[in-house]
């Protein structure tokens, strides 16, 4: 391939754009699909190589710091874990007050997603809404109001029951996803997080398990005195802390997909004359490149979408032409 590089390829496939793109060429009442030769005749746009090229850097770089981030946050928590283990489950001289769960925290059940949602993150809508799922920690979308303001853990009650999540930020809670919020005094939801973590969390029905909210109410929780609360809390809400930073971290930078559609939209790469515009067929081998195109048809069919742009890297790619 002369005129245009895999990895401007990939990001241009994953993009907004790319993905718009790919859709024109799905078939199918029933089943959907996308044949090869609808592939190869995708819409591409591209700048010169030179941009191209610089283009791919940045969003590497994007990516392996979200890969690393990643990688901290997997380390992080479990030095939370093991702490709350040495403390509370293999520490034999601190003492638990028992308590049921419904007596300590508010428990409530997520309902119908909000009539006025986006999926992509805006100005406008900005609170996110979670569901029971696992993907993105059960991220459905955006809108604009929060249901729950104080930090919570969330538990999937259907689908993949006892899935837990810590919540420190507002957010929207649907489709059976059970809200925990912390009402006793220095009790957190880090350490609410932790315990959970430990706990099997067991399903009623015959016809269809679910985690229901009066059975959550009757689980006995330990406890430690104020004081040991107080001192594990100082230990680790920094360490969330910092967790949630790098994942704060990893939402800007995954606009990459969005902003190269919106680049080669509205002009931002280059010049008239140093873009080309053809078909995928008449850019790229289908035989020497067939991971990348089903790459594409797998993403789009499975319903990914692309996230939304992270403003520096909007500041950096404008400095490119």
């Amino acid at each position: 391939v002369s005129n245009i590089e895999k990895e401007y390829l990939y990001y241009f496939l994953i993009s907004t754009y790319g993905q718009s793109e790919i859709s024109k060429g799905i078939v199918g009442a029933v089943q959907l699909k996308l044949p090869i030769k609808n592939i190869q005749n995708i819409s591409i746009k591209a700048p010169n190589l030179i941009i191209q090229k610089k283009i791919s850097n940045i969003l590497q770089s994007l990516d392996e710091k979200i890969e690393l981030n990643c990688r901290i946050n997997e380390n992080l928590e479990q030095q939370a874990q093991a702490l709350f283990k040495s403390w509370f489950v293999d520490g034999t001289n601190i003492e638990l007050n028992y308590h049921e769960l419904g007596n300590i925290t508010s428990i409530t059940a997520g309902g119908d997603k909000p009539s006025i949602y986006s999926k992509e993150l805006t100005e406008k809508y900005y609170t996110p809404i979670y569901s029971n799922g696992i993907e993105n920690e059960g991220l459905y979308g955006y809108t604009d109001f929060a249901k729950i303001n104080s930090s919570s853990i969330t538990i999937s009650a259907r689908g993949t029951i006892g899935y837990i999540c810590l919540r420190t930020k507002p957010y929207v809670p649907i489709v059976r996803l059970i809200s925990v919020i912390p009402k006793k005094e220095e009790l957190s939801a880090e350490y609410l997080y932790l315990w959970a973590l430990r706990q099997n969390f067991s399903a009623t029905g015959t016809t269809q398990q679910q985690l229901t909210v009066p059975n959550l109410k009757k689980i006995s929780i330990g406890i430690p005195a104020k004081e040991i609360l107080k001192k594990f809390n100082n230990i680790v809400i920094p360490i969330f802390q910092s967790i949630e930073k790098n994942k704060d971290e990893n939402i800007a930078p995954d606009g990459r997909h969005l902003f190269l559609g919106l680049t080669i939209q509205h002009g931002n790469i280059g010049t008239q004359s140093d873009s080309s515009t053809g078909s995928i067929h008449g850019h790229v081998s289908a035989a020497n490149d067939t991971h990348l195109l089903a790459v594409a048809q797998r993403n789009h069919v499975a319903g990914q979408s692309a996230f939304v742009i992270g403003i520096h890297v909007m500041q950096k790619v404008c400095t490119l032409a």
